[in-house]
This record gives C-alpha cells, structure tokens and sequence, in this order.
C-alpha cells in the first residue's frame, strides 16, 4: 500500500511538474520542480490534517491568517468545495505588528515582542515595533548607556534592554498606544466570527503561538463569554499561549509532543518563503465611514508578491490535478506526515540545485513589518567570510548548492556537527562537575 501510494503521488507531482508552464508561464521549471514535489504535498496533508481535526471537534469555522495562511485557506477551500464538507473558511488579516500592540497588557508580557531577537536590532526597530516617538526611546535608552537610534545592537547587550522598557515613560506610551488602537482590531475580529461563546479553528504557520497570545488579550478585555481558540501551526518550537481557553498544537512539530529539537527552527525563513502571499503585511485596522473595520496594508511590495502567484498557481494546480484524481479512483488521496516532513528535510538541510534555483533572488523579510529583508541565498563569498555560516545568506545550504559547492557544503555541515556535539559534550561535562560539587558541599 505504501508503495501504491508513493508511486501514486510521484506521478501526480511529475504531472503538475510538467504542466505548470501552462496554469503559471512565469513560473521557472526550478520552482515548479520543488512546490509540486516537496511543497504542494506537505501543505495538503497540513491542511487535511487541520480539516480533520477540526470536523473530529465539532468546528465549523477555520480562520486563515494573512499572510502565511493565504495558500493553505485556498487548499482548504477547494477541499472542501470538493468533498461538500460543512466548514467555512475565512481570511483573516493580521500580522505580529497589528497585533501585538493591541494586546498589550503588562511590559512582561511585552518584552519578547519589543525585544524580537532578529539579525539587525536597533532602537529605532523596538520604537516601530511600539509605534513610540523615537525620541522617547532614545532618551530612555540614554539612560542605560545605549547610543545611535540605528545602531545594531551587539547581542551580548541587548539583555539590558530590558530595563529601558520598564521606564515609566515606555511603559506609559505604550498602554496609551494600546489603548487606542484595542477597539478597531476588536472589531475587526468580532466582524470575522470571534465572537463571544464562539469556537474558531487559527490556522497559522509558527512557531511560538505569541500571536495568539496577543488575541486573546484583545478578545478578553471586550468581557461576556471567552472566545475558544484552537491554534493550528504547521510547526512549532515553544507554546507562550497559556489561557484555558486557547490550544496551540504542531504539525509537523510540536513541543508537548517531540522531545527531540525542532529541526526547521534554524530554516524559519525558508519555510515561511513557500507561504507568500499576493498582498502587503498588515499594519493595522481602520474603521470607514459605514462603521465597519477593515485592515490597513502596507506598502505593496511587487517581486515578492508576483513570486507568491507563481508558487501559489504551481501548488493551487497539483491540488486540482489531485481532486481529479480522487473523483476518477473514487476515493481520496492521503499524504503520511512522516514522507512530508522527511522530504521539507531533506530539501532544506541537502537541497538539490534545482531546490536552490527555485528560491534564487528571493529575500525575507525579518522582524515586524517589511521595512527590513535579507536574501535567502547569496553570492559565495571568497576569503575568510566562506567559512562564517551566517554570512552566506538566511539558507547558507541553499547558498553553497546554488554555487555548485556541494562537496563543501558536506564538509561544512559535518564539521558544525561535529562542534555542536562537542559542546554537548561539554556542557554535560560543566553539569556533572556541578552537580559532584554541590553534592560534595
């Protein structure tokens, strides 16, 4: 049987492979190759998985977060549309940056949102994170002996700014702007279905669930009975959402039931550049004249959004290819979890070339907003740089694969095993030292 299916789903990509050129012309034979192979499976059998779920619960209404959940809600859709299943699907607009703000309740809680741990961190990113005037950052920041509104932060100093947050003048702004912004983006969520006593299904990409954590502080301040949350994420590192009334859960990973490491945490912006969308990030919710909400978008940003329909028609195409199969065989298709995962493994950590020309000339965008991007892959630098992972891109696998460095890119991944097991090593060694000595006093 499983063979059976392995050949049946080898032939079904090998046909969207070969006929994407016609739904998508711009769509490379690269792309096409990788989201007919590797993505357009892993994300069906996502969402299958979600639609299971949620008819096994008894939950009629699945909201799709912008922007990683626009191609898994069109999935959904025409599933649903083909099998006459009694679930509604809904787009719902949002962001970490519109959300967050509006959920503010305590500088605690706050933190791990101002103070993101991207790549580049400067005072001027944690005031937009906030909306505060950079001015009030930058004073308060003075006091703890931080400097330059757009200087990166070193990361062995970013642990203090903890306590330029905790400034009553931060802390001040902050409830302000939270305050102001709470009742447009309570209802825009009350408009699209979270209304008290309802139960919704979240379907997002990861990794932490601190976005649903941030709505749930929006839904609970309006009062009158709790909104139940359940958070599906195609993967995830840690749970922060701690209410009664949410549940987080992970597809492909999920902390409460994999003991071992999330091994795509270290690809986070690879995985999130298969779920493109054809629209700006959302930066808020604003009422128009007839009273009801509606999101507010940000600047339009045209490469990135023409990549999202090339990618979208090539995995849109393998899922009505798919459904015509299904009706011809009359029965439904079914894609294991384990051949999923292990193929999105495979691909990210030993790409083919044709994987690293798919995601060639695409850049990601880090943190809250779009103001910021890196590229996934880039050129092989030559000198000392070659040997500094970080400076060969978000994907330095892709980098090396791209570059025709395959046998270095060997090399390398053996020797940062080999260090990681060796600081393993090593910590367990600092541990039984410790734990000798405390139990020798």
């Amino acid at each position: 049987i499983a063979e059976h299916h392995a050949f049946v789903g080898h032939r079904l990509s090998r046909a969207a492979r070969l006929s994407a050129e016609a739904v998508e012309p711009r769509a490379t034979a690269a792309l096409a190759e990788t989201f007919a192979s590797v993505i357009a499976p892993l994300l069906v059998a996502f969402v299958e998985h979600v639609i299971d779920d949620c008819r096994a619960r008894g939950i009629d209404t699945l909201a799709f977060l912008a922007r990683d959940g626009q191609l898994p809600m069109r999935i959904a859709q025409r599933l649903i549309d083909a099998r006459g299943l009694p679930l509604r699907t809904s787009y719902v607009y949002g962001s970490r940056h519109a959300l967050h703000l509006p959920g503010y309740t305590t500088i605690d809680q706050a933190e791990s949102w101002l103070l993101e741990d991207t790549t580049y961190l400067t005072l001027a990113d944690i005031a937009a994170r906030g909306e505060l005037p950079s001015e009030l950052v930058e004073e308060a920041a003075r006091r703890h002996g931080y400097h330059g509104l757009h200087d990166d932060i070193p990361r062995d100093r970013r642990g203090g700014l903890r306590a330029v947050l905790r400034e009553p003048s931060i802390t001040s702004a902050l409830q302000r702007q939270a305050d102001a912004k709470w009742v447009d983006c309570h209802d825009y969520y009350a408009g699209v279905g979270m209304t008290p006593g309802a139960t919704v299904a979240r379907i997002d990409v990861g990794w932490t669930g601190r976005m649903q954590g941030s709505l749930r502080a929006i839904l609970d301040r309006a009062g009158g009975p709790p909104v139940k949350l359940v958070g599906h994420y195609l993967c995830l590192v840690s749970k922060s959402v701690t209410s009664p009334h949410d549940e987080v859960l992970g597809y492909l990973h999920d902390p409460d039931r994999d003991a071992a490491p999330c091994p795509f945490l270290e690809y986070r912006a690879l995985v999130e550049s298969t779920l493109l969308a054809d629209h700006a990030t959302t930066t808020g919710y604003a009422r128009a004249g007839d009273g009801r909400v509606g999101p507010v978008l940000g600047a339009a940003q045209p490469q990135s959004e023409a990549i999202a329909t090339q990618q979208q028609a090539v995995v849109l195409h393998f899922v009505d290819l798919m459904l015509r199969l299904e009706r011809a065989r009359g029965k439904a298709l079914r894609w294991p979890k384990t051949v999923v995962g292990e193929h999105l493994r495979w691909m990210v950590e030993l790409p083919t070339p044709g994987d690293a020309e798919a995601f060639a000339g695409m850049t990601h965008f880090e943190g809250q907003g779009d103001s910021r991007h890196s590229p996934l892959l880039v050129k092989l630098p030559f000198g000392p740089r070659l040997l500094r992972w970080r400076a060969l891109g978000l994907w330095p696998e892709g980098t090396y694969r791209l570059s025709g460095a395959g046998r270095l890119l060997l090399a390398m991944k053996g020797a940062r095993r080999v260090r990681g097991l060796l600081h393993q090593a090593r910590s367990r060694s600092r541990g039984d030292r410790a734990r000798g000595a405390a139990r020798s006093r």
